[in-house]
């Protein structure tokens, strides 16, 4: 799956994942930085607080190995 439809599917499991990094300013030249402009566009935020359980980062985790698989 690409990016985006990782978070979508991520959401609709109920999980608050985001595109941690989205935009791009247009005053960089992404050329010159690659391993940026690639984790821009493969890294995914969860979320992590101390409000989630063990019960919760276990969802979170095998939610994510499903979705990824």
């Amino acid at each position: 799956y690409g990016f985006s439809a990782t978070t979508v599917m991520l959401t609709r499991r109920r999980i608050s994942a985001i595109e941690w990094w989205s935009g791009y300013h247009p005053g960089i030249c992404w050329d010159e930085f690659p391993e940026a402009a690639y984790l821009k566009a493969h890294v995914v935020a969860l979320p992590l607080h101390h409000e989630l359980g063990r019960e919760d980062m276990a969802y979170i985790a095998s939610t994510v190995c499903e979705v990824l698989a």
